[in-house]
Order: structure tokens, then C-alpha cells, then sequence
């Protein structure tokens, strides 16, 4: 992170893709029902933590939520910016 007089810059990773890439992508444009289930269940444990500090992800979406690489799916999610205390 980078503060400035007036801004604050946020430096991440770059990561290779996102969810709604992943869904565009797969076949018939979904994704089978065993990975979605993995992929909301990794959602809703990250999102515990935040929920338990009554902080609230504003625009949970699957372009915010980033994959690492396509096998396994190490997920992070950014737009916090969206976030409401």
C-alpha cells in the first residue's frame, strides 16, 4: 500500500482470472454443480471473519471473487472498497 497526501494506492498480486470468466468460458456457460458447491463454500468462509466484525462485502460478484490458477481454486476477492461497517 502507498499513501499519498490525497490518495491511497493498493497493490495485489496479479492473478490469472476470475469467476465469471471461469463461468464464460466452461461449457454451456455454467459450471458443474460439485465445483459451484466448492466455490460457494470457499466464498462463505471467507466471508465469516468480516461477517463476525458486522462488516459487509457491498459487491460480492464473481468478478470479485479472483482465482489464483484454474486447479485447486485459491480464491481472493477485491473491491473491498465496497465494504459497510
Amino acid at each position: 500500500m502507498f499513501k499519498m497526501p490525497e490518495k491511497v494506492f493498493v497493490v495485489m498480486e496479479k492473478l490469472h482470472w476470475d469467476m465469471l470468466e471461469m463461468i464464460l468460458t466452461s461449457d454451456k456457460g455454467r459450471l458443474p454443480e460439485h465445483l459451484t458447491k466448492f466455490l460457494i463454500t470457499q466464498i462463505l468462509v471467507a466471508l465469516r471473519p468480516l461477517h463476525f466484525k458486522n462488516i459487509v462485502h457491498c459487491d460480492l460478484k464473481p468478478e470479485n471473487v479472483l482465482l489464483a490458477s484454474a486447479d485447486p481454486f485459491p480464491q481472493k476477492y477485491s473491491d473491498i472498497n465496497n465494504t459497510a461497517f
